[in-house]
């Protein structure tokens, strides 16, 4: 009897050590949550996220002031406080001046030159603990032209300009780096096992001066850097590769995200046109910038070295996360629009194995869609992590009736949403039918952008909040959250200013149940469960080769320390194009509505 007791006391004692799925980190800022505003105000927007191994907490996004938009990033300590040490000195520069407030504190600002404005898609850490910064650059107000940019801090917050931490990044070690070619923008970097970056996005190759402008339309756009911030001669041609996977006449191919395996090859994510829709891109890449002619359901490498997806046949399909797991399978997960003027977004993802193969104990033959709400809503996952268990976390937004929901999924190992009742994934429901709302107390709209998986497992997702009504110069700040290791253990990661306040409590509302958003699971009107919606006849995979592989159906206060901002400068790069296979130069039109923040 005693020893049954015994048994019994330490089960009960393991279950309260061990964390709910959802619950939030009360040791991080307020309840597990903080927000971060730049400029009163204005529009700051958190759209990269990443984690140190300390556990400090990096977001990049934008800041708008003096009728611009500028590069901003903040560092967070382990408890959710602004790291009062990294600033760098503010530059003199007119922006530097907060709207009827003080200068800001612990910021940085490089001077203008060439730019007009400046967008952040992406951020990452080096292992010397300096902090790259991806985007792009505008200039010309009367006529905007964009163009891909990178900016490197030192690990103290200062620009890594020559004499900062070093010799200085970039052509002219003044810590930018950019092309010249109009229309060109990074979405994502990753690292390579020698510290250089791999940065992903697109470019028109259409416009006069980009080498084969005849072919036309979009190109997935990938550039290697070495350490010193120059373009690196031995990846692609001269540092630079363009890769087109669109269905001949149809020109429009996308990078937004990018990962790095243990031999250094180069995956990317995104979308590429197709005659009946968007589909999934994926590509692999050998270490020095060359299609992977192995990578895809291709016989003896003979053709291949990416994957079109077509999750839903007519559907406007993207993806928007990706992750190389352990076993070599890549993972991505993204969108699927559909419906008439594009009335529904909903939750799209797919697996392949290490050689490009549809992964058949994923989903419904490799791929999955799970369909969020009504007609009229729209649910966009643009971050993605996953755990040591194998289960899949998405960040992002719910949208429905003008309101938009800061947003965390968890799916299972094999896709299906971690509702607590799908077999093999644990009885341990997150959120509400695998879908956790996140609501910040003093703010009515949000959305997600970046998830991580921190040393201690816990889980960390960034984006913002709107104190009002969403528009373009909204009150829209930085907002954090993290929440506690489900059973408290370690984890792997894989991913994504002004003044801080806590976010606040989950109001009693239960373990991971925030006060007023986060009451609702997915809104499903084909299956109750939030399963795979999907068409007859299940997904393509299409790989390089034009081979058609058909499987069976996946903020208060003033001190600013420890925030940066700054511009952007213009410098003037080549670059190479790569196309498989050859497109017709036909200029094609194809409306595709998206529904951005």
């Amino acid at each position: 009897m005693k020893n049954r007791f015994c048994l019994a006391l330490l089960l009960c004692l393991g279950a309260a050590a061990a964390h709910a799925a959802d619950e939030f980190d009360g040791s991080f800022g307020s309840g597990g949550k903080v927000t971060t505003d730049f400029f009163q105000n204005n529009a700051d927007e958190g759209t990269a996220l990443a984690v140190a191994s300390d556990g400090s907490v990096f977001v990049a996004g934008n800041s708008s002031q003096c009728g611009t938009t500028h590069f901003a990033l903040a560092k967070y300590l382990p408890n959710g406080q602004l790291d009062t040490a990294f600033n760098g000195k503010t530059e003199d520069h007119p922006c530097a001046v907060d709207v009827g407030s003080s200068e800001l504190k612990g910021g940085t600002e490089a001077a203008f030159t060439s730019s007009y404005f400046e967008k952040v898609y992406g951020v990452g850490l080096q292992a010397d603990g300096k902090i790259l910064v991806v985007g792009s650059m505008g200039t010309n107000i009367n006529t905007p032209k964009t163009f891909l940019a990178a900016v490197r801090f030192c690990a103290d917050g200062k620009l890594d300009k020559a004499g900062s931490c070093g010799t200085g990044f970039g052509p002219n070690h003044d810590g930018h780096f950019s092309l010249s070619y109009d229309s060109s923008e990074a979405k994502a970097v990753a690292f390579q096992s020698d510290g250089k970056a791999v940065l992903t996005g697109h470019i028109n190759s259409s416009l006069a001066g980009v080498p084969n402008a005849g072919q036309g339309g979009e190109d997935i756009l990938v550039v290697r850097l070495k350490t010193d911030g120059t373009l690196d001669a031995g990846f692609g041609n001269s540092g630079i590769a363009l890769v087109s996977t669109s269905d001949p006449g149809y020109l429009e191919d996308y990078g937004n995200a990018v990962a790095v395996d243990g031999a250094d090859r180069v995956y990317v994510a995104g979308k590429t046109s197709m005659a009946n829709g968007f589909g999934f891109a994926l590509a692999r890449l050998s270490k020095d910038g060359q299609l992977d002619k192995c990578f895809g359901d291709t016989p003896a490498c003979a053709a291949g070295g990416f994957l079109k997806i077509k999750v839903v046949d007519g559907n406007m399909d993207e993806a928007l996360g990706l992750l190389v797991e352990p076993d070599g399978n890549v993972f991505a997960s993204g969108t699927s629009l559909h419906g008439d003027q594009g009335e529904n977004e909903d939750v799209a993802m797919a697996r392949v194995d290490k050689d490009g193969k549809p992964d058949a104990g994923f989903g419904n033959g490799g791929t999955l869609m799970i369909d969020m709400g009504p007609a009229g809503s729209y649910a966009i996952m643009r971050g993605a992590a996953r755990q040591p268990n194998g289960k899949y976390l998405l960040a992002g937004h719910i949208e429905a009736n003008n309101a938009r929901d800061f947003t965390l999924l968890r799916a299972c190992a094999n896709g299906h949403l971690d509702d607590g009742t799908a077999a093999g994934c644990g009885a341990t429901e997150f959120g509400v039918k695998g879908v956790l709302r996140v609501a910040f107390p003093g703010y009515v709209s949000g959305e997600a952008q970046g998830v991580a998986i921190d040393p201690s497992g816990d889980v960390v997702a960034a984006g913002s909040e709107y104190a009002t009504t969403p528009g373009p110069n909204g009150n829209q700040d930085f907002a954090v959250v993290r929440l506690k290791a489900e059973g408290g253990g370690g984890g792997t990661s894989s991913t994504t200013g002004g003044s801080t306040t806590g976010g606040g409590s989950s109001g009693g509302t239960g373990p991971g149940k925030s006060p007023a958003n986060d009451q609702e699971g997915p809104k499903t009107t084909d299956d109750p469960s939030g399963e795979a919606a999907t068409t007859p006849g299940g997904p393509t995979f299409l790989n390089g080769g034009g081979c058609g592989c058909r499987v069976d159906a996946g903020s208060s206060g003033d001190d600013h320390q420890g925030v940066l901002m700054l511009a952007m400068l213009g410098l003037t790069l080549g670059v190479f194009r790569l196309v498989i296979p050859t497109r017709s130069s036909r200029a094609a039109s194809r409306r595709y509505r998206r529904r951005r923040g």
